[in-house]
């Protein structure tokens, strides 16, 4: 145990206070009349001083304490910020090293078309293709099953009623001539106004902008296509999954989980062949199989076009 001032002064104060009430217990301290002797008052005097020290002691002894108290609850809110920091920078560094876990550096994208069979651009393969579907239909009557489909192409039943019919890209009558829209996918901050955005003038605006393969064209980037037609809603459904042309301006979305931080974009150059097309989903998708969907129940149709986003998400 160590001794302090503080603790010295209340020791001094017990012996001053019992060498003081022994002094006055030995000592006449009231003469005949009554008063208080010399002895008396010394006895007295000497009382009221260790007292009034064994007071002064106390208080100094509570302002200590008191002072200790918030010194500690200081120290411990400094290391409990201290630990809340060290958790953040951990935080963030697992966070960065699951993002990059997920890059869009080897992205694939899967962009869904819904196109009416009286679109311009598909009206003339529809026609040959309505002869197909009606030899399908009196086949599945006559025999119960369709017998002579085309090569990679499958009809899709429910009962008696026609669900569907795929078409596979090496199917010998896939339309060939029927390419994916001129497109731009981008990933914009959240606080951006979409009508303030344009790819032209303003390209800094986005985080990341990727571009699909050039219209019109085969291209080597395009890995598939697939074609579904749909007889009760007379649509085609036109699924491309390609590698696209990307630029990351920021840094801010490198992973597919920075996707859900930010909003998507689409922009589409719609001519007159293709302004009746609806994009039915897009889908990011990088080698590993990992996957981020948004379907057009999350698209707000902007009605703008090129170089303005067609699409927003």
């Amino acid at each position: 145990m160590t001794f302090g001032p503080i603790e010295i002064i209340s020791f001094f104060t017990i012996l001053m206070t019992g060498f003081f009430s022994i002094y006055g217990l030995l000592h006449p301290y009231k003469d005949k009349d009554g008063k208080l002797t010399k002895h008396g008052r010394i006895a007295v005097y000497g009382i009221v001083l260790s007292l009034t020290l064994s007071v002064v002691g106390f208080g100094i002894k509570l302002k200590k304490d008191s002072d200790d108290k918030s010194s500690k609850l200081k120290q411990i809110q400094q290391d409990l910020a201290r630990q809340q920091l060290t958790i953040d920078k951990l935080d963030s560094v697992i966070t960065n090293v699951d993002r990059l876990n997920y890059p869009l550096s080897d992205l694939q994208i899967i962009s869904t078309f819904i196109i009416p069979d009286t679109s311009k651009e598909i009206e003339s393969f529809h026609s040959r293709f309505k002869t197909i579907i009606n030899d399908i239909k009196g086949q599945r009557k006559k025999y119960g099953v369709a017998l002579n489909t085309p090569n990679s192409v499958y009809d899709i039943w429910d009962g008696d009623i026609l669900r569907s019919v795929f078409i596979e890209k090496n199917a010998p009558i896939f339309p060939s001539d029927i390419n994916l829209p001129t497109s731009v996918i981008c990933f914009f901050d959240k606080s951006k106004k979409i009508d303030s955005l344009d790819l032209q003038k303003k390209p800094n605006d986005f985080d990341a902008v990727f571009t699909a393969p050039v219209y019109g064209k085969e291209s080597s980037n395009i890995i598939d296509k697939r074609l579904t037609y749909f007889p009760e809603t007379n649509n085609y459904e036109l699924k491309v999954t390609y590698t696209p042309q990307g630029h990351f301006a920021t840094g801010n979305v490198i992973s597919h989980k920075d996707i859900q931080k930010v909003r998507v974009g689409i922009s589409i150059l719609l001519n007159d062949d293709i302004k009746d097309w609806k994009i039915g989903s897009i889908i990011f998708r990088n080698k590993l199989g990992y996957q981020t969907k948004i379907s057009s129940d999350s698209l707000i149709f902007t009605q703008q076009s090129w170089p303005k986003l067609t699409y927003a998400y």
